[in-house]
């Protein structure tokens, strides 16, 4: 919209959208890093894995 107005250049607008665009990716990393950090949780309080399950790629 403040392109279209003539307030910004097209430039800042593209380094905006790319600003965003990296927040959004540190993002989904950083909610990544939560669920891994859960299951290692889950693990290491005994969550049902056993080392032969996980060899086999199924939890028993």
């Amino acid at each position: 919209m403040r392109y279209k107005a003539g307030v910004n250049s097209y430039l800042e607008v593209l380094d905006a959208e790319s600003r965003q665009y990296s927040a959004e990716l540190e993002l989904a990393r950083a909610r990544r890093d939560l669920l891994l950090a859960h299951v290692d949780l889950y693990r290491a309080l005994g969550g049902g894995w056993s080392d032969e399950a996980l060899k086999r790629g199924s939890a028993d």
